[in-house]
């Protein structure tokens, strides 16, 4: 198996390759120099060109590739040693900023259009070190740039003020132009960074869920047979006890049996992926499911319930969907004790439908928010929850292209939005 190319390994063959290139281009400059790549025009603005670019080209591609040698060999012997990728990474770009500068110095100062390879680097620093060598690698080449127009300066001075105030005005343009560079490159590789975390988090719950997914694609399959035999006996008992006189509490305990296995299976299927009804789509309006969740909500969650809704055609799972705002919903009235008043605001935007559901409970706190629809995590007492509320919300909103989001301040309830398509394709 082929070892994962590392930072410095990468920028070694940069390295190298700029070598080659340097070289390449002093070759063409001494061709230059030498008149066999000249055909009229002015043979001494040629000639000073050249010979301005030849130097420096030269100096910088045997330097790329003797240091490049050098730091081959400490990146080999780094890896049991004190001597990090860090360090070979942040010693090779000092050491080219400050030969630069030196043969800059010898060939045109500031003029030298090779100038702009300050800026490379500094790119390069804050690109693979990161911000804070990025700066620094900045202000090495804010300083060394005006080291040359200082030496530079001299040799201007019988044109007075006005040279001066033009170089400075060069020095300025090229630290500013710096400071932008560092400033939005290291935003946009926080930014990356960022992303990148997101997606890698976003593929962990991916993964677990799709473990659990599994695991309860064959917990159902395997708890099937005997959930349907309980069911069997349950009825039976329930239509016997009911029969006879006096068995009227015991057949209510029968009833209540078959309520909870039908529990049994609903959250099964929810979690399995087999139920068709909790993911087939149908069109329905806004208003008509209101009417129905109110049906679905037990007397004391309605009349703590207060529903702000738009007007809007919806095709979606509506079984997955009504799962998902009921358990919001009866959520909220449990947090709030069920004497304070819970809000479901329906919105559509954009093709966007968000379903907030807000109450006025004790709010949570940062570590319950981190852990807020992991499977079988609940805050309720023991007995009053399974844990699996918010996570089969997640679940089913992930399946319809969606995401479930908390806003919740200790002390001052908590927002819960369900963010779904209106209408899928």
């Amino acid at each position: 198996m082929q070892a994962k190319v590392s930072i410095v390994d990468w920028f070694l063959r940069f390295r190298f390759g700029a070598a080659l290139l340097a070289l390449l281009g002093s070759l063409i400059a001494q061709s230059l120099i030498s008149g066999r790549l000249i055909s009229g025009g002015s043979l001494q603005g040629q000639l000073s060109f050249a010979d301005g670019v030849s130097l420096p080209l030269l100096g910088v591609g045997v330097l790329l590739l003797s240091s490049s040698f050098l730091f081959s060999i400490l990146l080999r012997r780094s890896y049991g040693g004190a001597i990090g990728e860090g360090r070979i990474l942040t010693g090779a770009i000092l050491l080219d900023l400050v030969t630069l500068t030196v043969l800059l110095a010898l060939s045109g100062g500031p003029a030298n259009p090779l100038s702009l390879l300050y800026l490379v680097y500094v790119s390069l620093a804050g690109l693979l070190l990161g911000e804070r060598i990025g700066w620094a690698a900045l202000l090495l080449s804010i300083t060394s740039y005006g080291a040359l127009f200082l030496i530079e300066g001299g040799s201007h001075a019988h044109h007075g003020h006005q040279m001066g105030y033009h170089l400075q005005g060069m020095w300025l343009s090229f630290a500013l132009g710096g400071s932008l560079l560092v400033f939005f490159q290291s935003r946009l590789v926080s930014a990356l960074r960022e992303k990148e975390n997101q997606l890698s988090n976003l593929s962990h719950s991916q993964e677990r869920l799709a473990s659990l997914t599994n695991l309860a694609a064959g917990a159902a399959h395997e708890l099937g047979s005997p959930l349907s035999t309980i069911s069997v006996a349950a009825g039976e008992l329930e239509d016997a006890l009911r029969s006879k006189p006096g068995c009227e509490l015991l057949a209510e305990d029968a009833s209540l049996i078959l309520g909870e296995l039908e529990r049994c299976r609903e959250i099964i299927d929810r979690m399995s992926g087999r139920s068709d009804s909790s993911i087939q789509s149908e069109r329905f309006t806004v208003k008509e499911f209101v009417g129905t969740l109110r049906g679905a909500l037990h007397p004391r969650v309605n009349a703590a319930l207060t529903i702000e809704a738009c007007e809007s055609t919806l095709f979606l799972p509506h079984r997955g969907l009504l799962q998902s705002v009921r358990s919001l919903v009866e959520n909220g009235y449990h947090a709030s004790g069920g004497e304070n008043p819970v809000i479901l605001r329906i919105e559509e935007e954009h093709g966007v439908l968000r379903w907030y559901v807000m109450d006025a409970g004790n709010g949570m706190s940062e570590e319950v928010l981190r852990r807020i629809g992991e499977p079988f995590f609940t805050t309720r007492e023991a007995g009053r929850g399974m844990g699996l509320g918010v996570f089969l919300v997640r679940l089913f909103a992930e399946r319809v292209g969606g995401r479930i989001s908390f806003d919740s301040v200790p002390g001052e309830g908590t927002t819960a939005c369900l963010e779904i398509p209106a209408r899928l394709s």
